[in-house]
């Protein structure tokens, strides 16, 4: 309860044009993004950088916008969770960064051949139609495009991709020393 009247009155704060809150969220969430985003990225500095430019995005926001996008937040916690691990995503889909890495993991690296690549997939248990669907994603494709490529509802595409990522990242989330 104390989390939930702390969380709304830094919303209620950013909202108003308040720059402090944003010193609260740095104080608050600061350390928690970076960890979130050094699971999905395996490097301290591009995780910094990262949180740091969430952080300016939101310094730098319009009112407007803040009210837009704040004003229906439950859960400071649960929203940046979400924001830096789609923001993670997004910087290793840029990156052109072929797996995703949890932690002290090895990287695994991308096989050129088809069918090597294939039985490196199908070992963490993704579908043919997952396989497909997260290759393209890789390769930067919109989740729209991806959608029209294999001829499947966008929703389904969205359905398939993230149990993609999650069987990915929950198979490679173990630790390996």
């Amino acid at each position: 309860m104390k989390n939930e009247k702390i969380d709304n009155d830094i919303i209620t704060l950013y909202i108003k044009g308040d720059n402090r809150a944003l010193e609260l969220i740095y104080h608050n969430y600061y350390s928690k993004m970076k960890v979130i985003a050094k699971r999905y990225l395996c490097n301290l500095e591009d995780a910094e950088d990262l949180v740091n430019n969430v952080l300016i995005k939101l310094l730098d926001m319009p009112i407007e916008k803040r009210l837009k996008h704040f004003s229906n937040i439950n859960s400071l916690s649960a929203f940046f969770y979400t924001l830096i691990k789609n923001r993670s995503l997004d910087e290793i889909k840029r990156k052109k960064i072929p797996s995703v890495c949890i932690d002290n993991i090895k990287q695994i690296e991308y096989i050129e051949s088809e069918t090597e690549r294939s039985l490196d997939y199908k070992t963490i248990g993704l579908s043919n139609t997952e396989m497909e669907v997260f290759e393209l994603y890789l390769e930067s494709k919109k989740v729209s495009e991806i959608s029209k490529m294999l001829n499947k509802n966008l929703n389904t595409t969205k359905n398939i991709l993230q149990n993609a990522k999650r069987k990915v990242i929950n198979s490679y989330g173990e630790s390996v020393n």
